[in-house]
C-alpha cells in the first residue's frame, strides 16, 4: 500500500508541476483582436487561463504539498514511517559493523 500511496502522490505532484510549468513557461503572445494566448506544448495558440482555472492549479498543487507534508510528518504518516525504519536499519548495520 506505501509503494502505490508514492506512487499516486508522485503522479498528482507531476500533473500538478506540469500545468503550473505551461503557464509559466510557455510562450505568450496576442491574437491579432488582441486576446492574450499562451502556446501549448503541441505548439497551439490557446487563450491563456482564467482567474478561476489558475486558482484551481493553485489548489491542486496546495492539497498535494498538504498530503506529502502529512505523509512526511505524522507520527503515521507512510513517508515518516520509511524513514524511520531506514534510520533504524542504518544504526543496526553500523553496530554490527562495529562487533
Amino acid at each position: 500500500k506505501d509503494f502505490e500511496d508514492l506512487q499516486s502522490l508522485i503522479k498528482k505532484s507531476w500533473n500538478a508541476s506540469e500545468k503550473r510549468n505551461a503557464i509559466f513557461h510557455n510562450p505568450r503572445g496576442h491574437e491579432i483582436d488582441g486576446d492574450p494566448v499562451i502556446m501549448t506544448d503541441d505548439y497551439d495558440w490557446i487563450k491563456i487561463p482564467t482567474l478561476e482555472e489558475l486558482k484551481m492549479i493553485s489548489e491542486e498543487i496546495h492539497n498535494v504539498t498538504k498530503e506529502i507534508n502529512e505523509a512526511r510528518l505524522d507520527p503515521d504518516g507512510f513517508i515518516r514511517k520509511a524513514i524511520e525504519k531506514r534510520e533504524a536499519l542504518t544504526e543496526l548495520c553500523t553496530l554490527n559493523s562495529e562487533l
